[in-house]
């Protein structure tokens, strides 16, 4: 019987069968979080799962997301005693102020409210 040759692609000899090195990782005394997982990512050694895992994880702390922050000095009054005085100064009741703002809702323009200047803690505004 004669035997058959396979093709050198198929042939067992050619083969080559890599394994996946399992490398376990210790965290290191001090070690943060973030050393942790950047080690893990860059070590070659590491499957490449396991390398995307900690690259992801690390991701947010190496590159934070940008957002917008708003400060501002209010002189150690909080907001509502802000607008309390500024409701006072305007001379106008709080019933007053609802009806301006439902005729304002109703009608669905821009009116304008007369105010007058009071006094107010020795300040004339």
């Amino acid at each position: 019987m004669a035997e058959t040759k396979l093709p050198s692609f198929a042939d067992s000899a050619n083969l080559k069968v890599e394994t996946d090195i399992e490398v376990q990782v210790e965290l290191l005394e001090g070690e943060t979080s973030l050393t942790f997982m950047q080690r893990i990512y860059k070590d070659p050694l590491q499957p490449m799962a396991r390398r995307m895992r900690a690259a992801e994880n690390a991701l947010q702390f190496e590159h934070p997301k940008l957002g917008a922050v708003a400060t501002t000095a209010m002189n150690g009054t909080d907001f509502a005693s802000l607008l309390e005085r500024a409701i006072i100064r305007s001379g106008m009741t709080a019933e007053q102020i609802r009806e301006a703002r439902e005729l304002s809702l109703i009608e669905g323009g821009k009116q304008r409210i007369e105010t007058q200047a009071v006094e107010v803690e020795g300040e004339r505004r």
